[in-house]
């Protein structure tokens, strides 16, 4: 299946992961890798430059603009530990590029897309030894086989998620095949539990059911291979452990990052069902599990082939069962479940590629047509991705934003370390403990040190005053300053007004508080840098961090195979750079402005030392330790006995050698 050249000849079917090719592979792997970074990243980033968008797309946005605001400015301590992947990573990376968090929430998940993608490809690179070239086909069709990506613009934990648990599974075959990878299976793992534990409870139940299957197979082929169970078992369970512990430190808020709504899960997973565009891979990924069973693979990738069918197998049948749990109100992930179903446009890259190379390896002409036909595919499941995203808009509004900075701003200079207390209105259809869509908006557009210190309360502005000991003098650093903003609070702004409250903007009242005398509001608050020019610079930043922490625990971790290796690499470096923060961020050392670049030392130095140390290690296997060579020396000074003598090649005088010289007659 469009698999590399092999070796003319090979000792054994290891010599498929592990030779050694040299340095010049990873050029063109890498090369290839970079192309599907691009192409993806320029698919899910053109609207921000068509139609010169300002904030990032999706409704949840804001949640993720303060969550990482709050990490990078206070540590985890204002929101726990539980789904805190994306946050550390957005924190990190804003330490190290220098921007905002509305930057790298458009940034970041975008190239998660990519990394996912490679991921999908590394799958396939795994269980048939397809050859670099067809990587970007691969990765791209990982995401454009689902015509309406349902993740992006919104479930950027699910995107973190699986651009981990992509990487793990391909991790997993080269483990079943006998190879290094169950370490790297428990890093991914780990790093994904970090960004969601629903989805990594959901993967964990993948693997082991695809395991279990994997079991089954081998033992009816005659092979109990429980070695190469067990260490995928222990890297799984191990991961599970780890996220287990991240509930020892719950959201002070409440709540463990999981919402179960049956009857709303139910419809948004009906809808997403009678989606047209979730059906037009399927004629492909038909074709695709064909090619997956029957397509003859090298020698060293029978068993990772054999692991990675029982894998999709058990992946297809978890889709099914949650599919009529949920049809039958049991609330399972509603749309996400199918959002999550990359099986499809995975088996679909497959049956692409698989035809691609059968057109090029009949001669130029044969090579053109592949090449147009593979463009042709990739266009049109493009043009029908596009036409989701081009409709994709922010829910974060110009009004709210600036609003909320100029309050933010105001006590900053005035009151700075005291709590701040916004007064909004109750929304109709809305409970009136919870504020919702627009206290995320206020949260993202705050400066991030007041994330933590900021509070809302839907009282009136008269009901607020009539309180026992709300009336107190605004300069008791005790009591918080309390603003309205006019856009989430129409009515209690002109209230507050009509109280003689000072204007901090045009559209901010300062109903308790020190007096704002002669404050110049800011003429704008936060905006993402979407310039075609910045989006390219912060996305090369990003990949490099990405590439550099993770390259050394790629070589360290995985088989001496390039595609492997390079595919995988900025997975690990997104899960082992998390898995540092985390650490950087609990023995508090911080993670904003350029103590960022701790979590990136800290990963990129541990996974360059395992090299060094494998290498030392292998150097001094390789050389007799002094009692080794003093027994080597004895052996051959040592007189040779009759048995060693058989050894030798028949000669003159010895059986089977030349004429023998006659004896003399006894006497």
């Amino acid at each position: 299946m469009g698999e590399d050249p092999e070796p003319a000849a090979r000792p054994d079917a290891r010599a498929e992961w592990s030779a050694d090719r040299g340095w010049r592979p990873y050029l063109g792997v890498t090369g290839s890798a970079l192309v599907t970074l691009v192409a993806l990243g320029s698919l899910f980033l053109l609207p921000y430059w068509v139609h010169d968008f300002r904030f990032p797309v999706g409704f949840d946005a804001p949640y993720y603009v303060w969550r990482a605001h709050v990490t990078a400015a206070d540590g985890l301590d204002p929101i726990g530990t539980v789904r805190a992947g994306m946050p550390l990573l957005l924190a990190t990376l804003m330490g190290l590029t220098g921007q905002n968090g509305l930057t790298l929430v458009v940034v970041v998940p975008v190239i998660l897309v990519g990394v996912a993608g490679l991921g999908g490809a590394a799958m396939v690179r795994a269980g048939t030894g397809v050859g670099a070239r067809w990587v970007p086909v691969l990765a791209s069709m990982t995401w454009l086989g689902f015509g309406r990506v349902g993740m992006i613009g919104g479930h950027h934990d699910n995107v973190l998620n699986a651009a981990l648990v992509l990487p793990a599974f391909a991790a997993a075959c080269l483990a079943a095949a006998g190879e290094r990878g169950a370490a790297a299976v428990a890093i991914l793992l780990t790093g994904a539990g970090l960004a969601h534990w629903p989805f990594h409870l959901y993967a964990v139940a993948i693997l082991l059911f695809g395991l279990a299957l994997f079991f089954v197979v081998q033992v009816r082929r005659g092979e109990r291979d429980f070695a190469t169970v067990s260490r995928i078992l222990a890297a799984t369970l191990a991961s599970g452990a780890f996220t287990a512990l991240t509930f020892l430190a719950p959201p002070p808020q409440g709540g463990i990052g999981l919402k179960l709504v049956p009857d709303v899960l139910r419809q948004r997973f009906l809808n997403r069902l009678g989606m047209f565009e979730r059906y037009v891979a399927l004629p492909l990924a038909i074709p695709g599990a064909v090619v997956m069973l029957r397509d003859p693979v090298p020698s060293g990738r029978a068993r990772a082939r054999r692991f990675l069918v029982c894998l999709l197998a058990a992946w297809m049948g978890s889709v099914v069962v949650g599919g009529l749990l949920q049809f039958g109100g049991v609330p399972v992930a509603g749309a996400r479940l199918l959002n999550y179903f990359f099986v499809v446009p995975v088996l679909a890259g497959v049956a692409c590629v698989w035809a691609a190379s059968r057109l090029a390896g009949r001669g130029t002409l044969g090579r053109l047509v592949a090449a147009v036909a593979l463009l042709a595919v990739v266009a049109v499941f493009g043009r029908l991705v596009w036409g989701v995203e081009r409709t994709r808009e922010p829910w974060m509004e110009s009004a709210g934003v600036d609003q909320a900075a100029s309050a933010g701003a105001y006590v900053s200079r005035y009151a700075p370390g005291r709590e701040a207390l916004l007064l909004l209105s109750v929304r109709q259809g809305i409970s009136p403990d919870k504020p919702g869509h627009r206290w995320n908006v206020v949260l993202a557009a705050v400066p991030p040190d007041q994330v933590a210190r900021t509070t809302w309360s839907t009282e009136s502005p008269r009901e607020y005053l009539s309180l026992e000991n709300q009336g107190g003098s605004p300069e008791d650093a005790s009591s918080p300053v309390v603003l309205v903003v006019k856009r989430y609070n129409q009515e209690g702004f002109r209230e507050a007004v009509d109280l003689g409250a000072p204007l901090v903007a045009p559209e901010v009242a300062v109903l308790q508080g020190p007096a704002p005398i002669g404050f110049e509001p800011p003429a704008s608050g936060p905006r993402a840098s979407t310039s075609p020019a910045s989006l390219a610079g912060i996305g090369v930043l990003v990949v490099a961090a990405l590439f550099l922490s993770g390259s050394g625990w790629s070589a360290a971790l995985l088989p001496a195979d390039p595609v492997l290796r390079v595919t995988i690499a900025p997975a690990l470096g997104t899960a082992t750079l998390c898995l540092a923060a985390l650490a950087w961020d609990r023995v508090g050392l911080g993670l904003w402005g350029l103590r960022a670049i701790g979590p990136l030392a800290l990963s990129a130095g541990l996974g360059w030392s395992m090299v060094v140390l494998e290498r030392w290690r292998r150097a001094r296997g390789s050389r007799p330790t002094p009692t080794e060579r003093l027994v080597s020396v004895e052996a051959e000074a040592a007189p040779r006995s009759r048995a060693e003598d058989t050894l030798k090649p028949a000669g003159r005088g010895e059986p089977g050698g030349g004429p023998r010289r006659p004896r003399k007659p006894a006497r």
